[in-house]
């Protein structure tokens, strides 16, 4: 199992062309290594912060990759969705956003994941078979993760009417990387437990 996930990190780490992606966003070669070279930077970041959360508040190194996935696809695809829009509508984004996504995918995952897990390690607790677990936990709180994400993308959603180029680049990218967020939060993360639930959180 730990063998197939990591190919699978390595196998995306190294599709995932973010020199090519940026060189959309930005017209010049020093700003788009920059920002290449800030992303490459917050993985080394992420990546201790995901694991101490985890052991703080689930007490359980072993939901560690279960968090860690949807935010790293995340990011990979809100790049990738933003490439293509730039391409089709030409819209012009700021220099900083690449930044914004990084470290808002970063919070808001790290905060959908614990709601998730937290409910499913209770429900795990108390006894639950790992089926009846995710069953519960999407219920609840997926129900909260969904209401938060959704009223969260309305929000800057709102900010794409803005004549100010700076708050419309913003709230295009930032609205994007949370829908993506939710859905995979909401589809692979019970799809994990579903899999490996057993073995993450034994009876």
């Amino acid at each position: 199992m730990s063998r197939r996930l990591a190919a699978t990190s390595i196998a995306f780490y190294k599709i995932g062309n973010f020199n090519h992606c940026f060189s959309f966003f930005f017209n010049d070669t020093a700003t788009t290594e920059i920002y290449t070279l800030s992303l490459h930077d917050a993985l080394p970041i992420l990546v201790p912060i995901v694991f101490i959360a985890l052991l703080i508040l689930l007490r359980n190194y072993r939901y560690f990759p279960i968090t860690l996935a949807p935010i790293v696809i995340t990011i990979g695809l809100t790049f990738a969705a933003l490439e293509r829009l730039v391409v089709a509508t030409g819209i012009e984004i700021q220099s900083f956003v690449p930044s914004v996504i990084i470290s808002m995918t970063l919070g808001i995952g790290v905060d959908y994941s614990l709601f998730l897990l937290s409910r499913f390690r209770e429900e795990r607790l108390k006894g639950q078979s790992v089926e009846n677990s995710v069953v519960k936990m999407l219920k609840h709180a997926g129900h909260t993760v969904f209401t938060s994400g959704l009223t969260l993308t309305i929000a800057l959603i709102g900010l794409v009417f803005f004549p100010i180029t700076i708050l419309s680049s913003v709230g295009i990218a930032i609205s994007i990387a949370i829908l993506i967020l939710l859905a995979i939060n909401l589809t692979l993360t019970p799809a994990l437990l579903l899999y490996i639930g057993k073995y993450v959180e034994k009876d």
